[in-house]
């Protein structure tokens, strides 16, 4: 009996064997073949974001014929979640770019990007978060807390900011042409300051100017400058303005200012737009007195106006441009950030008091944690303990072990062992999966915590933190307003992701919102969800 299942098992290697070889010959020309979608991958501001904030994310498209895809994009989300955004897209032979917001890790490569076909769901293409071509600013600086990122859209080049000496970090400019600025405001969240240089308003999207206007009301810090063409009327962000912009004219700039800032004699006449304040608005010279800029609070955050295109201005030296820049973000940053050091010092930054746990995101990542603790305590939760492995692997060893021994040997199957052991694996497995959807401790619970910041008699962002408890295996469908964004909470500050097991959690991305889509809960376990909506409603406070 023996001689004969080992005359069947070499049949059968032997056979795997030709199946193998054809298989080795057969892939390379498989793998060789086209591709049947093109993708190109860019991301952020020209490269820049911070990890863990939403920023865009830039996909351009195209397939031999029209097709309907979908687009799926899988990023490592704390050390718990994997989180997918699935979005549907129609594509053809024109590339297309498409623009989707994601919280990006620190570690681009952890993300994939995959293409599927829109009615087999096959992949089409697959590949890392990564750009395919290298921008010249991929930057997220350790979660990008000691530095301040300055985004930049705009007609003319990206301008040469400097700051000199700063209590934490450096500076990052990243650039991003106009036609492709976010249209949510979430899309700015890894921006400190955004510039607006010479955009043409009456050309840019309103929903791209709405969505500025939010971001800026939120938090966010806006800097413009007018350019030589005339502005409309009236756009969320000339309503935004500390000013009105009025005609071109020329400011002269004498020579002791001319002295201060290392700039040569031809700008003793410099071109610059007449700028009249608006009630509220703040002078600030950025020139000395010959240019100077006006500003105004707008809720939470700050908008600035310049008369002069700065990208204009060639300095002789770094002395004068710095001076120039202090003068310009002195208005826009935190007091303090900027350190009073002597000018004939390096400018390069200098790290002052630099405490990890100090950063925005760790103390997010603290809060949220004790707010989990404290909304997810759930009554009757059941627990899977050390006990239930410690049991089952107990009867696993009797089983497979002696019974499984004597009962073989007793029929003069003991070459078997290898099959029935694989069988009780599979047995043993396949009921405990079923057991636990049957399996019911304590009720479903649905639990969530809402900050709401209000300014300027108005709601200008909301955050929720949610907790769902599934006291059985099942799918949940969560109904959330369609202009939210969520993703998994982040209960930990990792921004160097470790890998390990994570569970998926699935949202469906639209131009308005990322929305959670139907997601299987197993027995016992929680979702942590959070939910950033950052658009003007009416106030909750009179």
């Amino acid at each position: 009996m023996l001689g004969v299942f080992i005359r069947r098992w070499n049949l059968l290697m032997r056979r795997a064997g030709f199946v193998i070889v054809a298989l080795l010959c057969v892939c390379p020309i498989a793998l060789a073949r086209e591709p049947a979608v093109s993708l190109d991958i860019s991301v952020g501001f020209g490269g820049l974001y911070r990890a863990g904030a939403w920023s865009p994310v830039f996909l351009t498209l195209a397939s031999k014929s029209p097709r309907a895809v979908l687009i799926e994009i899988a990023l490592p989300h704390d050390q718990s979640y994997t989180m997918s955004i699935a979005q549907q897209a129609s594509i053809g032979p024109e590339p297309t770019a498409f623009q989707l917001l994601a919280p990006l890790p620190m570690d681009l490569s952890r993300g994939t990007v995959t293409i599927r076909d829109g009615g087999s769901w096959r992949a089409l293409a697959d590949a890392p978060l990564e750009p395919t071509i290298a921008p010249q600013n991929l930057n997220s600086v350790g979660g990008g807390s000691g530095d301040i990122h300055v985004g930049f859209s705009g007609t003319t080049i990206p301008p040469a900011v400097q700051l000199g000496n700063l209590r934490t970090g450096g500076v990052r400019v990243g650039d991003v042409p106009p036609g492709r600025l976010p249209a949510a405001a979430v899309g700015y969240q890894s921006l400190d300051v955004l510039i607006l240089g010479a955009v043409d308003l009456a050309r840019l999207d309103a929903t791209v100017q709405q969505a500025i206007a939010d971001w800026v009301y939120a938090g966010g810090q806006l800097v413009l400058w007018p350019g030589a063409a005339p502005l409309p009327a009236r756009s969320p962000i000339v309503d935004l303005l500390p000013v009105e912009v009025g005609e071109n004219t020329i400011a002269l700039v004498d020579e002791a200012t001319r002295k201060d800032f290392a700039l040569p004699p031809r700008f003793e006449k410099l071109p610059v737009r007449s700028l009249a304040r608006r009630d509220g608005a703040t002078e600030s010279a950025v020139l000395g007195d010959s240019v100077k800029s006006a500003w105004i609070d707008r809720g939470l955050g700050r908008a600035m106006a310049l008369p002069v295109d700065p990208t204009l201005l060639a300095f002789d030296s770094s002395v004068g441009r710095e001076r120039f820049w202090r003068a310009v973000f002195a208005p826009l940053l935190p007091a303090g950030r900027l350190i009073e050091a002597e000018e004939s010092k390096s400018s390069a930054p200098v790290y002052y008091n630099y405490n990890y746990y100090e950063q925005p995101e760790w103390t997010m990542a603290q809060a949220t944690s004790g707010i989990i603790d404290e909304i997810g305590n759930v009554p009757g939760m059941g627990r899977f303990g050390f006990s239930y492995v410690l049991i089952v692997l107990l009867g696993l060893m009797f089983v497979v072990g002696p019974v499984d021994w004597f009962v073989l040997k007793w029929m003069g199957r003991q070459p078997w062992t290898i099959a029935t052991t694989t069988g009780w694996i599979a047995l043993i497995t396949l009921a405990s999966v079923y057991i636990g959807s049957l399996v019911r401790s304590g009720d479903l619970h649905l639990r969530t915590m809402q900050l709401v910041e209000q300014a300027d008699g108005r709601v200008v962002s909301k955050t929720t933190l949610a907790v769902i408890y599934s006291p059985r295996s099942q799918r949940y469908e969560l109904a959330t307003p369609p202009e939210s964004w969520w993703r998994p909470a982040a209960t930990q500050y990792t921004p160097y992701d470790r890998g390990g097991l994570t569970a998926k959690v699935p949202f469906h991305q639209t131009r308005g919102g990322n929305l959670p889509a139907s997601m299987p809960i197993p027995v016992w376990s929680m979702r942590l969800l959070r939910g950033d909506e950052i658009a003007r409603q009416p106030a909750w406070i009179g």
